[in-house]
């Protein structure tokens, strides 16, 4: 937020329970920030981020995998679930800061619906353990 120029405008979206994503509201919104091209310099700023979340990710499931031996045959049908929707989060979330990605909402969802399941699933997890 610093490197903001003031001579800038700042958009301010206020969603309310009657503003969905096909309101008058949220497609001006759309198309302001696409004249802007917020959505790509985004992308390009959180690339290395999301690049080097998923290289964390993936060392500290592999140490606590390699950590923890002698778990029951349903604790890893479970973990393998939850490793495949991590998978799918980390495809989904090297698309999305991809430039120019297309669906970038619709991917971000389903990023997000997988991640609320993966969060279920190792809390689940540590229960059984």
């Amino acid at each position: 937020m610093g490197d903001r120029r003031l001579d800038q405008p700042l958009i301010l979206y206020l969603h309310g329970f009657t503003s969905g994503p096909q309101s008058k509201k949220a497609q001006a919104l759309a198309r302001r920030m696409a004249q802007r091209g917020l959505a790509e310099r985004t992308a390009v700023r959180f690339r290395p981020l999301v690049y080097s979340s998923i290289a964390a990710l993936i060392v500290s499931g592999l140490y606590r995998i390699i950590s923890t031996p002698g778990h029951s045959p349903r604790y890893h049908a479970l973990l393998g679930v939850k490793l495949l929707l991590a998978a799918h989060v980390f495809a989904v979330s090297a698309l999305i800061v991809k430039k120019d990605s297309p669906r970038r909402t619709r991917l971000m969802t389903g990023a997000a619906i997988s991640g609320f399941a993966i969060i279920a699933i190792a809390s689940y997890l540590r229960r059984i353990f």
